[in-house]
């Protein structure tokens, strides 16, 4: 199966290469230079037929040419505009490569002073080698997926922007929650990075389903996505990487304030007179707990806050400063009383603060070093009133606090264009206390299950250990047509009780047929060991458990259409779970507020894991529209007691498509999402008395998932005010989406048996959201 697939890239790849070759460069039209982004310039003309290779490392999406600089057709022309920005042309063998111009004397007029770190950094090209990457708001339009007014144009719930990885081939979510599961992985093999900053649990509403990130867009450049095969300097997590960076465009003096229903969000950004510091002032308030109480106030008080202060400061020509601070939070009470009731609340609270020195050791050799600290509180309470035989009583009271410190040493070296050397290391320190109390008592279906009845648990419990690791990466590119990317890793824990060594071997290969036409193959391992903060202490696991592994084997295949705007990604994957830790789930309904009281709470005890899968994806950047279509078919499984079981979230065949357009102030974005329906175990609606359920677990499917999101918008610029009214819809159709079933259990005393009746528990409805944004 796998060679009959590599057989498939492999043809389409040739066919793909005869196309391309067979569209001829059309004629030059006229292009204006003056005040335009540099990279827009140069999309025009790559929809000439030119083939002009940049990375985003030279081209970011601030750089512009000077006002003064006059509209041309040539490549000559355009040669000298470059230079008015530091950079320079270049003809090789893939075409026409944007490259760092020759040191002068005086810096270009519109480089940032603060920048001047990422001016003195090496002038080679940076060989992007790893499969299975997305950006959002990338500028690398010959790689990019997802463009800069797709960010703005299409629906994201509450405007959050890491929602928009849910569009990608191999993300699958449920619709309510923001954490996705990366081609068959769980949802806590993310790791979310934030200015080099790992964040543990970056998510607001953390306890009821994770429902939005804790980022102001606003903050963001953009969003690196890697679903697998991402590069050595990524550890302690093996599924996915979401690499965050914040903006790095403050401007002279402005500012953003922006109302709806969702969130209330304030930004101010500027620079010193000096021109060497610039400086960021980010707050955000969620207004969930005004919506709920004006529309339905018995449901609770859903409360979240975040914050954001960065400052960079240039040192001196080489090197940069930047310390600054994150911190979000929630508090949340949440009630669902139906008839048998249910009450929960949560207090969280998140800070990290960091400094960070970047420095040009010379034109070749660059140095970073990050220092950051981090605190963590949460307090949950809960209260589960059953007066059935459902479940049980309940009570809990879940206390947790942590702490953790970093310090990670990185080195960057180009010896030329063909060579590339990376090599890092960090230290961490974490201590952590846990103090939960549970009295559980589960009823009568909990029986039928099988399921112990437990009550007066306690755990008191203070972790420390030293965790870290080092790794080297180096990229080669021996020719025009090939470009290599090894890497290994060595990770080490000490925590209480045990001491743990990890090797991670990883290695990509990227062919380039031409400028267009790439195939990429990758293979790697990924360790992931337990953080002092992940204890399933919940659940009665006060230990920490083996670290467990992925090894992944990815091949994929990347084509763009010459100068149409088109591109197409096909991508074949295998990745093979090792030393999976023991989890718990709810067989039935995963969305009640108190998961590890619920009667339908089990244990997952796998010996290895496997997903498998396929993904294709076509897009269409425009002018000013941008469509994509993206096919993905994930197959996971766990090896349970000699018998291969399909995971909860086993993703099956998954659709996504999308549609943004922007003209004359006016934005329409439109995106629908179907997969099939996540796994459920069935059970019988009639149980004898004293027969025991033989359940055979996710041997069913719940109905498919769809959604179809709207956003329409409008913006009105003033000189340096715009002021944009927006409205958004999510599930525009009301659909409802099923994302577990709830049994009520009815003894019948006529037959002594018992009736269990299944009730759908839906997702998110339509959520409507109307705000206006003021920028200035």
């Amino acid at each position: 199966m796998t060679l009959r697939v590599a057989g498939s890239v492999l043809l389409m790849s040739l066919l793909l290469t005869l196309l391309s070759q067979s569209v001829a460069a059309q004629p030059q039209q006229d292009i204006a230079f003056a005040g335009e982004p540099v990279w827009q310039v140069l999309a025009e003309y790559q929809a000439q037929g030119y083939e002009i290779l940049y990375s985003t490392g030279l081209v970011s999406a601030r750089l512009k040419f000077p006002n003064s600089t006059p509209a041309g057709t040539t490549l000559a022309h355009l040669e000298q505009a470059l230079l008015s920005v530091g950079l320079g042309l270049k003809d090789d063998a893939d075409g026409l490569r944007i490259i760092r111009a020759p040191a002068r004397d005086t810096a270009p007029t519109t480089a940032k002073h603060p920048r001047v770190v990422a001016a003195a950094l090496p002038s080679i090209e940076e060989l992007v080698v790893v499969s299975s990457r997305y950006a959002v708001k990338d500028d690398q339009l010959h790689k990019r997926t997802v463009d800069l007014e797709l960010v703005e144009a299409v629906p994201r719930l509450g405007e959050d922007p890491i929602r928009i990885a849910s569009y990608f081939p191999g993300m699958a979510g449920n619709g309510t929650s923001a954490k996705p599961y990366i081609r068959g992985g769980a949802q806590d093999e993310l790791l979310v990075m934030f200015n080099n900053l790992e964040l543990l649990e970056p998510f607001h509403l953390r306890d009821f389903q994770s429902v939005f990130s804790s980022f102001n867009p606003s903050v963001i450049d953009h969003i690196d996505v890697y679903t697998g095969g991402f590069p050595v300097r990524y550890g302690d997590r093996m599924s996915g990487v979401m690499d965050i960076n914040p903006t790095s465009d403050f401007g002279e003096g402005r500012g953003e304030v922006s109302l709806s229903l969702l969130n209330t969000t304030a930004m101010l950004y500027g620079q010193q007179a000096s021109g060497k510091g610039e400086w960021l002032l980010s707050a955000r308030r969620g207004n969930l707990d005004i919506v709920t109480k004006e529309i339905n106030s018995t449901v609770g008080e859903p409360s979240y806050n975040d914050a954001v202060m960065q400052y960079r400061y240039a040192l001196s020509p080489e090197t940069e400063l930047d310390i600054g601070a994150i911190y979000y939070s929630d508090d949340i009470e949440f009630r669902d009383f139906d008839e048998d009731g249910e009450i929960a609340s949560s207090r969280y609270r998140n800070l990290y603060a960091w400094a960070q020195l970047h420095t040009a050791i010379n034109p070749q050799l660059h140095s970073a070093t990050v220092l950051y600290w981090g605190r963590i509180s949460h307090r949950r309470t809960g209260l589960l009133l059953d007066l059935e035989l459902d479940n049980g009583e309940g009570m809990l009271d879940d206390d947790r606090s942590f702490s953790v410190m970093s310090l990670a040493q990185t080195f960057e070296y180009v010896a030329n264009e063909q060579w590339y050397f990376e090599l890092g290391g960090r230290l961490n320190y974490q201590r952590g206390s846990y103090d939960y109390r549970a009295s559980i008592r589960r009823g009568v279906f909990a029986d039928l299950l099988d399921n112990t009845l437990e009550q007066d648990r306690l755990v008191r419990f203070k972790p420390s250990g030293v965790s870290g690791g080092v790794y080297a990466m180096l990229r080669y590119k021996p020719g025009a047509s090939l470009s290599l990317e090894g890497g290994l890793r060595w990770d080490v824990q000490d925590y209480p009780s045990t001491t743990e060594q990890q090797v991670s071997p990883r290695l990509s290969v990227r062919w380039h047929f031409n400028a267009r036409t790439d195939l990429f193959l990758s293979l790697g391992r990924f360790h992931q060991p337990e953080g002092i903060h992940e204890l399933q202490i919940g659940d009665g696991i006060e230990e920490f458990q083996q670290v467990q592994y992925a090894d992944h084997y990815i091949a994929g295949l990347q084509h763009a259409f010459g100068g149409s705007g088109w591109s197409i990604r096909t991508e074949t994957f295998y990745k093979l779970f090792r030393d999976p830790k023991r989890r718990f789930e709810n067989l039935f309904n995963p969305l009640v507020l108190l998961p590890e009281l619920a009667a339908d709470r089990v244990e997952v005890a796998p010996s290895r894991g496997r997903a498998h899968g396929y993904e294709l994806s076509l897009s269409y950047q425009g002018e000013r529209s941008h469509a994509w279509f993206s096919y993905s078919h994930v197959e996971v499984e766990d090896r349970i007691q000699g018998r291969w079981e399909p995971r909860i979230w086993d993703q099956g065949h998954s659709l996504s498509a999308g549609f943004s357009y922007q003209h004359g102030g006016w934005g329409i974005g439109v995106a629908a999402v179907w997969h099939e329906g996540w796994r459920t175990t069935h059970i019988p609606t009639y149980l004898a008395e004293d027969e025991m359920l033989n359940l055979q677990r996710n041997d069913r499917r719940l109905k498919d998932y769809f959604s179809l999101d709207l956003q329409i918008s409008r913006t009105w610029q003033r000189g340096h005010h715009k002021i944009t009214a927006f409205l958004e819809l999510t599930n525009a159709f009301n659909r409802h989406n099923v994302g577990g079933i709830e049994y009520d259990v009815e003894e019948d005393e006529d037959i002594g048996g018992f009736n269990l009746t299944p009730q759908d528990e839906t997702l998110l409805p339509l959520v409507p959201s109307l705000g206006v944004r003021w920028q200035f």
